[in-house]
């Protein structure tokens, strides 16, 4: 047992990623699994950063490309690379195509990086990949290496989920 003044391994590993918020930004969470994207939305909205979800690449596609801004106005956009409806890689080629500077912002995640075809894409395309299971302070400091300059705060046109949950 830890004296009280200690912290607990977990808190010591989760006080390594600085939780003071920044300058708002704003990632974009692709995922068909719910409760890794619930994970990821708590994760990310202890640090400052407004976060959208999207179950598949579609409701994605419609997020980055339908609205007034093409990107929706995100900093960052994690995206699993297999997914029902339209897969990440075919995500970012529609989203690279409308902006290429929006594809500039997409992190890859995935179970399977055994794909060699998925992966000779995205190093061709130069996308960072991570695997599942994410380290967290390796994703967030992919998603702030994305991530614009960062100048002023933006209004993408979207609800940023409750930070209570």
């Amino acid at each position: 047992m830890l004296p009280p003044d200690q912290p607990t391994p977990d808190e010591a590993a989760n006080a390594a990623v600085p939780s003071a918020p920044r300058a708002e930004r704003s990632v974009l969470l692709v995922d068909d699994e719910a409760t890794l994207r619930s994970a990821l939305r708590r994760f990310f909205l202890r640090r400052g950063w407004r976060v959208c979800e999207a179950e598949d690449g579609e409701h994605a596609r419609a997020l980055l490309l339908d609205g007034r801004e093409i990107g929706g106005g995100f900093d960052a956009i994690i995206t699993d690379i297999r997914m029902p409806r339209l897969s990440g890689i075919e995500l970012h080629e529609l989203v690279s195509v409308a902006d290429p500077s929006i594809g500039q912002r997409f992190i890859f995640s995935s179970g399977d990086t055994g794909d060699v075809a998925a992966l000779a894409v995205l190093a061709r395309n130069q996308c960072p990949v991570i695997p599942k299971p994410f380290d967290l302070p390796t994703l967030l400091s992919l998603a702030e290496r994305v991530a614009p300059p960062h100048q002023h705060a933006r209004d993408p046109g979207w609800t940023a989920s409750d930070p209570a949950t």
